[in-house]
């Protein structure tokens, strides 16, 4: 897992009305309403949950989880973008494959694992694009997910 920070001018009110224009409800037929959002997840008061719409739901698709609160300038928000599920069984196989000194099978997950990080990489950070540009943020940069949990509490 690791966190984003995004700053912006603007208002936590404001912040929350922009992510809620682009973040659409989870539906199963085809909503004109939903459709023309990026984002599917839900907006509340100081946090959020969002992954990216698609077509069908892909396996390495990261479901972030967003604080925001106000600061000094603006408001803060907090980005929490965990590893895919897929990647830590991935991992697994590949720590048994050494451990049996299965060579073959470990090159073939390592390939695998190349492909499904990227995948994820990718999706993260179309998300977090959407919502940094939502937003107008001035300035955005990675920190320690521990660290992003302390500052805003």
């Amino acid at each position: 897992m690791f966190a984003i920070s995004i700053e912006t001018d603007l208002a936590p009110d404001e912040v929350r009305s922009r992510l809620a224009r682009v973040v659409g409800p989870r539906v199963r037929n085809a909503s004109a309403t939903a459709s023309f959002r990026p984002l599917v997840g839900r907006v509340e008061a100081a946090s959020f949950r969002i992954r990216r719409r698609t077509a069908r739901r892909a396996m390495w698709q990261s479901k972030i989880s967003g604080r925001y609160a106000a600061a000094e300038t603006g408001t803060r928000i907090e980005l929490d973008v965990p590893a895919a599920a897929p990647l830590v069984v991935i991992v697994t196989l590949a720590i048994a494959a050494v451990a049996n000194g299965d060579a073959a099978i470990l090159g073939l997950l390592a390939v695998v694992a190349v492909i499904a990080a990227a995948a994820v990489a990718y999706d993260a950070g179309r998300a977090v694009s959407i919502v940094r540009n939502a937003v107008g943020a001035r300035r955005l940069q990675r920190v320690c997910a521990a660290q992003s949990e302390r500052r805003i509490a």
